[in-house]
């Protein structure tokens, strides 16, 4: 029977399955590894995209970034696996969000939601026309599901890709398009055409209920925007004049609404969602430099209001007009209206436009983590626009709509994945899906109705697999190991393994620490009889922790029915 990486390479078909660890290689740009590489584990299904690191970090550029994981959700025809995932800086897997059942999204990332850390995560159907229809997830530490929040009165409209934000008051922020009948004919379009129109809403995400809803087309004329119907503006394929991509709001409580086919940054009364100032277009309220911006996505306050932060796409699929994509940061003077362009970050790559997607997210030191849309790169750059490191994550069709850097602590209530292979020597395979805090793996080894033994401790930092020799002598009969975090606290058990067969056994009733470090507690030693028929045991002393659900993953089982047949 082939072990998970076997079969991936035999499905994939190229060398790309073969590599399993991040990496800087030329033969990975150039294509020779395929149009995206991924990698490949024993102990899991699990196939993130692989980077490759064409501007590494190094120890002069490390103090200057700063502290957090890499969220992105690959997608396109070349990417093996479309889904959420987490990387660390390095790009080594953190989290697959396709083993817990999600599916490619766009409007992801993390955010607060009742003063604690969320994963917010769109997921629905796509639509042709570039935009789409569904829901939007918010996850917890434990990776499970506290808030499923989508649009409120808009029968058979659902939320919109493009956007999902919450506020400081637990509100969301999010898109949706609206096709609706109308005359196109003074717009290059026939009489009995269909638009659609940009809208966004504000839901209060406890209740669901809707706090503010506007819609485009109430507000902006067609003719103020820069995409005619073409071939578009029938029922089956509406002319999208507008293109909404982002909302934002500030402190006073009005909006900040990017309009992608409009080149243009609106500003909305949050009362009566009148315009106030237009930022960028054919009639930008601003003047200079930082006026000037080309079918746009993300624009975010910042530094009171003062401040837009810009993803310039600089083109779309069927129009160019820059000659590439930027991150843009610009100075808003309300006194005599002038916009300046503070900073502007261009690709390290190579200069290229992003005919979709991307977005420019600000750290707390200026620094620009910035996500290249449709071109597969991701990156941050200084406060004056300097690259300070860049990474690819595919070669073909291969994007993601946005990249952020954010602090995560990942506590999943899954069990370890743990897996043994025997050729000349006996290895086990080691992983935790999700698990942000995991220093080092603990082998145990145990016979029936025997206490488990301690026989060696493995560092797991900054990987996401894990593999040790386990000890020819002594032998036993089942093995298993345990998760603990840099201050050797207990986070999670792992079923018991054959080292011969492959059998499983369910971790014992006792061995179930806490969620979450600051409930977990010091490993020490106690010996009780257990439904398993092992006695579970420590070689360091008394263990006492809260009890929480362990589940036992259909992934785990698999694997370990995949070896022993």
């Amino acid at each position: 029977m082939l072990s998970p990486r076997q079969t991936a390479a035999t499905l994939a078909g190229f060398l790309s399955a073969q590599v399993v660890s991040a990496q800087t290689d030329a033969s990975y740009s150039s294509g020779a590894l395929g149009e995206g590489p991924y990698s490949t584990f024993v102990s899991t299904y699990a196939t993130p995209p692989l980077w490759n690191h064409v501007l590494p970090i190094n120890d002069t550029i490390k103090p200057q970034l700063t502290s957090g994981l890499i969220f992105i959700g690959p997608r396109g025809t070349a990417t093996h696996q479309a889904a959420p995932y987490i990387y660390n800086q390095t790009g080594e897997l953190v989290w697959d969000g396709s083993l817990d059942g999600y599916t490619q999204t766009m409007a992801y990332s993390v955010q607060q939601y009742q003063n604690k850390p969320v994963l917010a995560i769109w997921q629905g159907q796509f639509n042709a026309g570039g935009y789409g229809s569904g829901y939007n997830l918010l996850l917890n530490e434990t990776y499970q599901v506290v808030g499923n929040v989508t649009t409120n009165n808009l029968p058979g409209i659902g939320a919109d890709i493009h956007e999902f934000k919450i506020t400081t008051n637990d509100t969301a922020l999010l898109t949706a398009y609206n096709a609706t009948q109308m005359d196109l004919s003074s717009y290059d379009g026939t009489a009995d055409g269909y638009i659609l129109t940009g809208m966004y809403q504000e839901i209060d995400i406890a209740t669901g209920a809707s706090l503010f809803t506007w819609n485009s087309l109430d507000h902006v004329d067609p003719n103020e925007c820069y995409v005619s119907p073409g071939s578009s503006g029938t029922e089956a394929l509406p002319w999208d004049y507008f293109h909404i991509n982002s909302v934002d709001k500030d402190n006073k409580g009005n909006y900040l609404v990017s309009s992608r086919h409009c080149h243009t940054a609106y500003y909305i009364d949050g009362t009566s969602g009148q315009i106030m100032w237009k930022l960028g277009g054919k009639n930008s309220s601003f003047t200079g430099e930082g006026s000037e911006f080309y079918f746009q996505h993300d624009a975010r306050f910042h530094a009171n209001d003062t401040q837009v932060s810009i993803f310039d796409n600089g083109a779309t699929s069927w129009e160019t007009s820059e000659a590439t994509a930027r991150g843009l940061l610009i100075d808003l003077n309300y006194s005599n209206m002038t916009a300046t362009l503070a900073v502007e970050a261009i690709p390290y790559y190579n200069l290229t436009v992003a005919e979709s997607q991307g977005n420019v997210q600000i750290q707390d030191n200026g620094n620009m983590m910035i996500g290249w849309g449709q071109n597969p790169w991701l990156g941050e750059h200084n406060a004056e626009g300097t690259p300070l490191w860049a990474a690819q994550f595919g070669v073909g069709d291969v994007q993601a709509y946005r990249a952020h850097r954010s602090v995560w602590n990942g506590y999943p209530t899954t069990l370890p994945a743990f897996v043994i292979q025997s050729n000349s020597s006996t290895t086990g395979y080691a992983s935790w899906n999700g698990a942000t805090e995991v220093a080092t793996w603990e082998l145990l080894g145990s016979n029936d109705a025997s206490a488990v033994v301690s026989l060696a401790n493995t560092s797991a930092v900054g990987t996401f697999e894990t593999n040790f020799t386990i000890p020819s002598s002594p032998s036993y009969s089942y093995y298993q190991v345990r998760a603990l975090d840099s201050g050797k606290l207990s986070l999670g058990y792992s079923n018991f393994v054959s080292g011969s067969n492959g059998t499983v056994v369910q971790p014992a009733a006792t061995q179930t620490p806490a969620v979450g470090a600051a409930n977990a507690t010091t490993v020490t030693s106690t010996t009780s009889s257990t439904s398993t028929g092992f006695s579970s045991a420590s070689t360091s002393g008394a263990e006492t922790s809260k009890s929480v659900p362990m589940l036992v993953t259909m992934s785990a089982v698999v694997i370990a029915c995949f070896y022993a047949s």
